[in-house]
């Protein structure tokens, strides 16, 4: 095993731990498959194996960083949702008390009007 084949494995193995998902075990085991089928294909041609294999680890690495934005864009819209229901909930409280103070406002005047 290789260098770089080292380097794909660890890549496959981190994404499967960071993401936690059944897309990167689905990737995880696609380059388990891929490397043993290089491997046993021919053991002459190592540059174009070589390269075959930075071209996926790339390609693994871009699906990656996808998923992490993916998550990270999730994450932001839940802090922003969070963020509107206590704006809502602010905004509530505030009207509430301002109908509130309103009707004793009001209240006081009729009891003022009648005496």
């Amino acid at each position: 095993m290789t260098n770089s084949d080292c380097q794909l494995l660890q890549l496959a193995a981190w994404s499967a731990s960071e993401l936690q998902s059944a897309d990167t075990a689905l990737l995880l085991f696609l380059a388990i498959c891929s490397l043993n089928h290089d491997n046993l294909k021919s053991l002459n041609s190592t540059n174009q194996n070589h390269d075959q294999l930075e071209i996926r680890y790339f390609h693994i690495k871009r699906l990656i960083n996808y998923h992490s934005f993916r998550r990270f864009l999730s994450l932001l819209s839940a802090m922003f949702y969070l963020i509107m229901l206590f704006c809502d909930h602010i905004l509530r409280l505030l009207s509430f008390n301002m109908i509130f103070a309103f009707y004793m406002a009001s209240d006081r005047n009729i009891y003022a009007t009648k005496v």
